[in-house]
């Protein structure tokens, strides 16, 4: 009340000076009214701490297989790796627990790691024609697909390289939500 009736008697004396006030006291109010109560997007729901820590497990990137494999689908013979690309449960092979096995499981996950790096960059180029309605519901199809992933790993008993596969499927399953994540709250908040 102070300002507004010494804005009054200042509007009195000095006509110039007082246009100016009124047009000030008449923006504050404006942008009182109208101006921005917060983003008009909803905000991405919160991710589980469990899923980033997962999501943000490091690659194998110092790996041969790893660099071919995440450059190009013609460096390596990539036939039946996409048998990997769904979650388990996988058919299950001879027994993969002999040294020479344990050796070819390791590699073929630092190359099903690189492929996935490939696949997931060519997917996130696509993300910037989605709407962010679209981009919101596959977050939350991609959470409730870690979250049955998660829970059926922790029961999933077939062979060695059926269980580090279908680890790494979760691990990806995990980088998609977060990088989807990532994306809707840039394109909301920026």
């Amino acid at each position: 009340m102070r300002f507004f009736l010494s804005s009054f008697i200042y509007l009195k004396t000095n006509s110039s000076r007082s246009k100016a006030l009124i047009s000030t006291q008449r923006y504050v109010a404006y942008w009182r009214t109208h101006g921005r109560q917060g983003s008009s997007q909803l905000a991405p729901p919160r991710l589980p701490e469990e899923l980033v820590l997962l999501a943000l497990q490091e690659l194998p990137i110092h790996s041969t297989f790893f660099q071919a494999a995440s450059k190009s689908a013609l460096l390596l013979d990539e036939t039946g790796l996409d048998d990997w690309d769904s979650g388990p449960p996988y058919v299950t092979g001879p027994p993969s627990d002999t040294p020479l096995e344990i050796r070819f499981t390791e590699r073929m996950r630092e190359v099903v790691h690189g492929r996935r790096v490939r696949l997931q960059k060519e997917e996130e180029v696509g993300w910037q024609q989605i709407p962010i309605s679209d981009l919101t519901a596959l977050l939350g199809a991609a959470i409730d697909e870690w979250d049955v992933g998660r829970r059926f790993l922790t029961e999933y008993t077939d062979g060695c390289r059926e269980h580090a596969m279908a680890e790494v499927w979760l691990q990806w399953v995990a980088r998609r939500a977060y990088d989807l994540h990532s994306e809707i709250t840039y394109y909301c908040f920026s």
